[in-house]
């Protein structure tokens, strides 16, 4: 219940589509963003949610959106996944499913700006914790949020976005430029 009443007040987006009227965006996760982090340029960020503070998973579409502070921030690009059940608490369960937007890898953000993936075919399995990893290849100003009950972020200089069990990553704060997680039906 806790989670939900966190969740009161972001509202429901709609996906426009075609014929059916759309499908319902439910929120998933979200982080409440509201400090300025600088200086990402050239490094890997892996964000955990833990399966505790998720709710609406098993739903077979999910989108995620990823807001920038003051500098703006370039994505090179990102991927989801479900984490593995041991190793290192980053690692991906199976090969990570990217996250694309309009149609290409990466995304410029601008300054306090928000951009959003598209519609991925990706199921968020109940009772499992997430993975959302990224790299930033640009100018990247981002926001955080910390602390925060069940986020976890990761990083790593370099490009490791992509792999399934990786090493060498350094603890963060809480959540770090990911507001939020929607899935739909």
């Amino acid at each position: 219940m806790l989670m939900m009443n966190n969740l009161i007040g972001f509202g429901v987006r709609r996906a426009s589509g075609g014929g059916g009227g759309g499908s319902a965006w439910l929120p998933v996760a979200i982080s409440g963003l509201d400090t300025d982090d600088v200086g990402w340029n050239g490094y890997t960020l892996r964000q955990v949610i833990n399966s505790a503070v998720m709710a609406n998973t098993g739903l077979s579409k999910v989108r995620v959106s990823f807001n920038a502070a003051s500098g703006g921030m370039v994505i090179g690009n990102a991927y989801i996944g479900m984490a593995a059940g041991s190793g290192d608490a980053y690692d991906f369960a199976g090969t990570p499913s990217e996250l694309l937007f309009s149609g290409g890898s990466g995304v410029t953000v601008p300054s306090n700006g928000t951009s959003v993936s598209d519609e991925l075919t990706f199921t968020i399995l109940p009772g499992g914790n997430l993975v959302i990893s990224l790299q930033f290849t640009g100018g990247a100003d981002t926001k955080r949020k910390d602390p925060l009950t069940g986020w976890q972020s990761y990083y790593k200089s370099g490009a490791d976005a992509a792999t399934v069990n990786a090493s060498g990553y350094t603890t963060w704060k809480s959540a770090l430029c990911i507001s939020l997680v929607e899935a739909a039906a």
